[in-house]
């Protein structure tokens, strides 16, 4: 007589769709508030394209990664007038994001308003790395966790409704108290990515989660097989165990896709793979979203990743009609606002050739800064400034990268508007006033001359290193400098005065900066923070308003 057997239970197994937005720099309603154009770009597309996804597959989750509140007109307009009604946040509220990580640039507006802006949110704000010093009168508010587990219901293969449980850990790169020092110094530590990610996936481990994503706001060194960029440490990040699924970002990258992270070991850039761990980032301004879809079984009590699938999904020109209608009152008003004027220019103002030779443009920012600094009323700056030499750095930040490229600033003869100071220095940063030796001015001006190459006489934009942005190219006024691309990298300025003379190693120079660049942002060696004499509260868009 045969023994009865039972039939082998079938596995249930189920999709879990992560949909991911990052970098989105307040773009929402695909209009330039520079140069007046609709644009294919921002959520009120984003947002169509998040849909057709959820529509997809009933199991999903909508994550931020950061990077969200600053950057666009709006956003300046949002942070100064209608701080307690952000229309960002609400635009995800309405769309009914998940979860949000903080990136590096909400902090620029300083703790205060990124507490006050994130308190709107529907969704659970975390961030593994950054915490309250005990000593500060900064309390962190109890909506902002370092990790969050969330209990949710996967629709599984055979019908059946499985619940899941789903950990999310997010981190920034540390180097924001170099960034913004100024309103975070002696508030808040930040600690290495790595750590806290190890820290945060045992943490959502514990609480049970059955899945564990990790949402980091940083990316990974490019075109190179040295991964040494602290500011990018996903690479090392991944190595963390537990880690199931990655949205990174940070760097505006597309992945899938992007061959810039090709010659680093584990990555693939096709079938979007870090460590072998699904990844994805959605490049920047909302122009894609990330998709990873995971297939998951449910074995022995615990759901497993069986296999996954990764995408980097552009939006079209479709648009959300009711976000437009959801942020048309802030986008009139944001048009109002930076139709204001502030002066007049007798000439053009432009960025086209300022990657390669110098302009009206940026020696208009310059002469602001040194007009700045000649207000300052604080007997010992001024003592300084009167026996010292004086001069100004500045980076343009939307120039041309060829001869054809017609993507840069342009404020034409006549009227300034507050919009064409903003398109002229896109960023909030404040102005400072740093003290530094000859030796670190030159290291300061090598690392600037990273952004040439060896071109071609006939062909000024061939000089361009298209490699390093604009923003890390500084200019400097009131010095003589020469530089030869075709040296090698560290040996390029040849030749280095100051009102004629050469400048010795050891001598004392005062160079007007802005604050990411005095507190050594864009990997500028010799620059820390601690050279800075003087710290204006005024952003530099105010100060040209002023100089104006």
């Amino acid at each position: 007589m045969l023994a009865s057997t039972s039939p082998a239970t079938t596995p249930i197994s189920a999709t879990l769709r992560l949909i991911e937005t990052s970098d989105v720099h307040g773009e929402v309603t695909g209009f330039d508030y520079f140069t007046g154009a609709v644009v294919q770009r921002g959520l009120v597309h984003t947002a169509a394209t998040i849909r057709d996804a959820k529509a997809e597959q009933p199991n999903h989750i909508l994550i931020d990664n950061g990077d969200l509140i600053q950057g666009s007109p709006l956003a300046s307009w949002a942070q100064q007038h209608s701080p307690d009604q952000n229309p960002i946040i609400q635009v995800l509220n309405h769309l009914q994001f998940d979860v949000a990580n903080i990136g590096n640039h909400e902090f620029n507006f300083g703790l205060d308003a990124l507490w006050q802006t994130y308190a709107q949110a529907d969704f659970a704000v975390i961030s593994a790395n950054i915490e309250a010093l005990e000593s500060a009168s900064t309390r962190f508010p109890k909506w902002l966790r370092q990790t969050v587990v969330l209990d949710r219901t996967l629709q599984a293969s055979d019908g059946s409704m499985q619940p899941i449980k789903i950990g999310f850990v997010g981190v920034v790169p540390p180097q924001i108290m170099m960034w913004d020092q100024q309103h975070l110094q002696d508030k808040i530590r930040s600690q290495d990515m790595v750590m806290a990610t190890a820290r945060g996936v045992a943490e959502v481990q514990e609480q049970g989660a059955d899945i564990v994503v990790l949402v980091a706001h940083t990316g990974m060194p490019k075109n190179t097989a040295l991964p040494t960029d602290a500011e990018q440490a996903l690479h090392l990040i991944a190595q963390t165990p537990g880690i199931d699924a990655i949205l990174f970002g940070h760097q505006h990258e597309v992945f899938p896709g992007t061959q810039v992270y090709d010659q680093l070991p584990n990555v693939d850039s096709v079938n979007g793979k870090i460590q072998g761990i699904a990844a994805v980032q959605p490049g920047v301004y909302g122009s894609h979203i990330g998709i990873i879809d995971l297939q998951l079984q449910h074995h022995d009590g615990e759901w497993q990743v069986i296999s996954s699938h990764s995408e980097a999904r552009p939006i079209s020109a479709a648009k959300a009609k009711d976000i437009e209608a959801l942020v048309a009152a802030a986008h009139q008003q944001t048009l109002e606002y930076v139709k204001q004027p502030v002066g007049t220019t007798a000439i053009d103002l432009d960025h086209r050739y300022a990657r390669i030779q110098p302009t009206a443009s940026l020696q208009f920012i310059h002469e602001a800064q040194l007009w700045h600094l000649r207000q300052i009323q604080d007997p010992e700056i001024r003592q300084q400034l009167g026996t010292l030499p004086v001069v100004s750095s500045a980076a343009p930040f939307v120039t041309a990268l060829s001869e054809d490229d017609t993507s840069y600033t342009l404020i034409e003869a006549g009227a300034v508007t507050l919009g064409d100071i903003g398109d002229l220095y896109r960023y909030p940063n404040t102005l400072e006033l740093v003290r530094i030796s000859g030796r670190e001015l030159k290291l300061w001006l090598e690392r600037s001359a990273e952004g040439f190459v060896a071109g071609q006489a006939e062909s000024p934009f061939s000089y361009i290193n298209t490699k390093i942005p604009s923003y890390n190219v500084d200019s400097f006024y009131g010095l003589e400098y020469q530089i030869d691309p075709t040296q090698p990298i560290g040996k390029r300025i040849t030749s280095l005065r100051y009102q004629g003379k050469p400048i010795a190693g050891e001598q004392l120079i005062l160079v007007a900066t802005n604050n990411y660049r005095a507190a050594g942002g864009g990997d500028f060696a010799g620059l820390n923070g601690s050279q800075s004499i003087y710290r204006s509260p005024d952003e530099i868009q105010k100060i040209l308003v002023d100089y104006v």
